[in-house]
């Protein structure tokens, strides 16, 4: 079963690249893996959608909708 990841800690992780720390070191430090910290950059990006900035994540939960 995967292993879960509190939003704070998600959070935190994604903080820290946008503070210039490696993807790499994070994994190392965390024990979290590359692919898993990737996805919650992606997931954190902001997008402009008809004029309104919303989460990547929100959009998709949109558009599931």
């Amino acid at each position: 079963m995967p292993k879960s990841y509190s939003k704070e800690f998600r959070e935190s992780i994604v903080e820290l690249v946008k503070q210039g720390h490696t993807v790499k070191s994070l994994t190392e430090e965390y024990n979290v893996s590359a692919n898993t910290i990737n996805r919650w950059i992606k997931q954190n990006k902001v997008i402009n959608v008809d004029g309104k900035n919303i989460s990547y994540e929100k959009y998709v939960q949109m558009e599931k909708s």
